[in-house]
């Protein structure tokens, strides 16, 4: 949750020439979401600049927007980047049918 390391790892690979991607920008996201107090602003920014960068959310960001911004905001902010973030949010969601290997990257 420490938001100026995580941004001051992004300005570095910035300056490297590096793209973020998604894992990146989410950790951006959480950072604000566990800064106290939270800076919405920030991930809002982060959001705005994430799309404009080209990388889609998947239903893991948009949970973690929603901790960062709180979910009306979240709503309204994907309205007006148009993500459908219901579609991402039911992915999340659904119920799990088994035969998977869970699949989840660690971390």
């Amino acid at each position: 949750g420490d938001l100026r390391a995580v941004q001051g790892i992004f300005r570095e690979m910035l300056d490297a020439g590096v793209s973020p991607n998604l894992r990146t920008w989410t950790a951006v996201v959480v950072a604000c979401g566990n800064a106290w107090p939270r800076r919405r602003l920030e991930a809002e920014d982060a959001f705005r600049a994430m799309i404009r960068h080209g990388v889609d959310p998947d239903h893991v960001f948009i949970r973690k927007l929603d901790r960062a911004v709180g979910p009306e905001r979240r709503e309204r902010l994907c309205r007006q980047l148009h993500i459908d973030d219901s579609r991402l949010l039911a992915r999340s969601s659904g119920p799990d049918r088994g035969g998977g290997g869970g699949g989840g990257g660690g971390g």
